[in-house]
């Protein structure tokens, strides 16, 4: 375990048995400025993410070599608007927003020896990402108008 400025980072590490020489690798981590604003009010600067990533590595005694692999992560930013319009000196603090970014990937790779000089690797792979963002701005009643709005949607195969 560790903690650092950007984040708050748990690993893990080791072979599952004494028998088997299959290891595995393991780490999370969350934005620590995220933790902090949930115990005081950071105001609107913190970016929340957390991330997970992992790699298990499979030996066989006759089908090769297997690896498990794969990361994830989320992240946000919010800001609010000033909700007092006596304390409004730009026109950007009458405006909320939103932003997401999400990514993932999992993946396997297989390796095989064919020769005494020659192995063959394949890898499959899937990734998926998605990102948004919502913008709203107050108007003079205080209510919030649709200002911008998008999301990018993609996953895929290799």
């Amino acid at each position: 375990m560790q903690a650092g400025f950007l984040g708050l980072d748990v690993a893990a590490e080791g072979p599952f048995s004494k028998k088997y020489n299959g290891s595995y690798l393991i780490n999370y981590r969350y934005s620590t400025l995220a933790a902090i604003g949930k115990m005081i009010d950071l105001g609107d600067a913190a970016t929340d993410f957390q991330d997970l990533s992992l790699n298990i590595y499979l030996p066989t005694k006759n089908a090769g070599q297997f690896t498990i692999f794969g990361f994830g992560g989320l992240s946000g930013q919010k800001f609010e608007a000033e909700k007092d319009s006596v304390k409004w000196e730009e026109e950007g603090e009458r405006y909320s927003s939103t932003f997401s970014s999400n990514t993932g990937a999992i993946g396997a790779t297989h390796s095989i020896s064919i020769g005494k000089k020659t192995f063959l690797r394949s890898a499959l792979v899937g990734s998926v990402y998605d990102n948004n963002y919502r913008e709203k701005r107050l108007n003079d009643n205080y209510v919030n108008e649709s200002r911008a709005q998008g999301q990018t949607l993609n996953d895929r195969a290799i």
